[in-house]
């Protein structure tokens, strides 16, 4: 009974092995989803980039349609681009 207690205590070098090689594996993946060129930042810059973008669209899309009821309501003898270019340089 005494022998059976004794090689039962504690873990084996090779459980402890393996537990540490399944440990990097796992690490490996995960720093690999996260900085891969298909990984979560990359993802996350691509999306903020479209997401500045689609801003700036939104922006350039109120200036001209503010410049159109404005014409319309009283028209105007400057070009119409160079009155949004005013505008556009008035919001920087």
């Amino acid at each position: 009974m005494k022998k059976i207690l004794k090689q039962s205590k504690g873990i084996t070098l090779i459980a402890l092995v393996i537990t540490i090689i399944i440990l990097l594996i796992l690490a490996g993946t995960a720093i690999s989803m996260l900085t891969g060129q298909s990984g979560i930042l990359s993802k996350g810059e691509k999306a903020k980039e479209r997401n500045k973008k689609a801003e700036y669209e939104e922006e350039i899309y109120y200036i001209i349609t503010e410049e159109r009821a404005e014409r319309i309501e009283k028209p105007k003898e400057e070009y119409f681009i160079i009155s949004i270019k005013s505008k556009i340089d008035e919001k920087d």
